[in-house]
């Protein structure tokens, strides 16, 4: 205690706090680094209080605002040695306060969602869907012609969260739904914080999760399955996923061009792309050049593409074209910009065991492999004289 006191006397005798030294000593005494955040108080005192230049351990005088660190704790020097402070105990009414505005929030983001009593109308947004690209087939309308088409499954799709926007009463930016599709039965792989979000909305882990924007009349509850008939055959749907990665490729296949001559004293040039531009005019290369360079992984959107075929047993969509990706990668499917021909289901389709639903649904134009096959009669033309 008396060194204590010998440096405190010899401290006093410095207004401003200008050495680099004291700043070291300050921050090494954990005394005086804990009592840090206590000094706010003393320099928000009013600015017309005076110091007396003299410092007493008991004074009767009015407040004074100290100039710096040295004049704090020598007018208090139980700020040395004391704890940390005492938290303020909480009233009963200011309790009751904070149970009141917590209550209005939730009764503002609560929003009753009821499917069986909302109806479809032109304006409404419906959620969508979480597919796996199976593969390729092809399927042959009722003319004859063939149309290649891809099939993609519909697995364990379930609505996980459902956000409100701001103007609803919620915390969101814009009122939408969370789906994920695949359950994830590998939990060391999922993440703590992920698993606390699929377990406070009681839903399994997935594997995938897209959100989709949708209107208030189609909210849907949490862990709402998603099935394949949530669409009809021949709906136009938009389809994004990521394209193949095919990594580094050269100009040829990535580009499709065709390189240079095969002879005639070509060394080593025969995949080469040749010049790049020029060499005095422009000087450089343009921007946008066409090199070789990574290929694929690229986001792909088809904006509007027709669904021939569905198949309700095992939740798999034929949808007319090419999908991006490659097999067994995730698609994310919604109503395209077209506008519906009739009705959708909506919110979703909710299974009825009482009027069950065929297994396979066609459009119109679709040849059914199980209906007799087509015949055409070859026409008959006349050859002039």
């Amino acid at each position: 205690m008396a060194a204590t006191t010998m440096v405190r006397a010899k401290l006093t005798s410095f207004n401003i706090l200008s050495n680099h030294s004291w700043c070291a000593l300050l921050i090494r005494n954990p005394n005086v680094c804990r009592s840090l955040s206590l000094c706010s108080r003393y320099f928000s005192s009013e600015k017309n209080n005076s110091y007396t230049g003299k410092i007493t351990e008991s004074s009767t005088a009015a407040p004074f605002a100290p100039r710096n660190l040295f004049e704090v704790f020598a007018s208090n020097e139980n700020l040395l040695t004391e704890g940390k402070e005492d938290l303020n105990i909480l009233s009963r009414e200011d309790l009751e306060l904070e149970l009141k505005r917590q209550g209005r929030r939730q009764r503002n983001k609560r929003i009753k969602v009821d499917p069986s009593k909302v109806a479809w109308t032109s304006g409404s947004k419906r959620v969508g869907a979480i597919g796996i690209k199976l593969g390729m087939s092809a399927l042959w309308l009722k003319d004859g012609r063939r149309v290649p088409v891809t099939l993609v499954q519909i697995k364990e799709c379930e609505v996980i969260q459902a956000r409100t926007s701001k103007s609803l009463g919620g915390s969101d930016p814009q009122t939408e739904l969370q789906v994920g599709a695949v359950n994830d039965h590998e939990l060391h792989k999922v993440s703590k914080a992920q698993y606390g979000h699929f377990k406070r909305f009681g839903v399994q882990p997935k594997k995938k999760v897209f959100s989709f924007p949708v209107t208030r009349n189609a909210l849907l509850k949490p862990g709402t399955p998603i099935y394949a008939a949530h669409f009809y055959p021949g709906q136009f749907v938009k389809v994004q996923g990521v394209t193949k990665d095919h990594g580094f490729q050269g100009v040829m296949k990535r580009w499709g061009m065709k390189g240079q001559p095969q002879s005639h004293g070509q060394s080593k040039t025969h995949r080469k792309m040749g010049a790049s531009g020029g060499g005095q005019d422009p000087g450089r290369i343009w921007p946008g050049k066409r090199m070789a360079g990574h290929m694929g992984l690229n986001n792909c959107t088809l904006f509007a593409v027709k669904i021939h075929r569905i198949n309700t047993k095992y939740n798999v969509l034929y949808i007319q074209g090419q999908c991006p990706g490659p097999k067994g990668g995730f698609l994310k499917i919604c109503d395209a910009w077209k506008q519906h021909k009739t009705p959708p289901p909506f919110p979703t389709y909710f299974p009825d065991d009482e009027n069950p639903i065929k297994e396979d649904l066609y459009a119109e134009n679709i040849q059914p492999f199980h209906e007799d096959s087509i015949f055409f009669e070859e026409k008959k033309v006349r050859r002039g004289r």
